[in-house]
């Protein structure tokens, strides 16, 4: 699984958490969050932290989803 496959989820699904995407796409959280990490970099998704203000909540830039078409 790579960027393309979390960036199309995020798009199918809105706003998700690493674990949702971990459990959506049935792979290690781990690589979730590094994948997470450069998109981020890139400026493809963007986050905003979550009631208990420690999870990250992930969703597309503008960028982002014109990268996912």
């Amino acid at each position: 699984m790579g960027q393309g496959e979390v960036l199309r989820e995020i798009r199918r699904n809105g706003p998700m958490t690493i674990e949702e995407l971990s459990e959506k796409l049935g792979i290690n959280p781990n690589t979730v969050r590094t994948n997470l990490n450069g998109l981020y970099d890139w400026g493809f998704v963007d986050y905003e932290y979550g009631a208990d203000n420690i999870t990250r909540i992930y969703s597309l830039t503008d960028e982002g989803g014109r990268k996912v078409g």
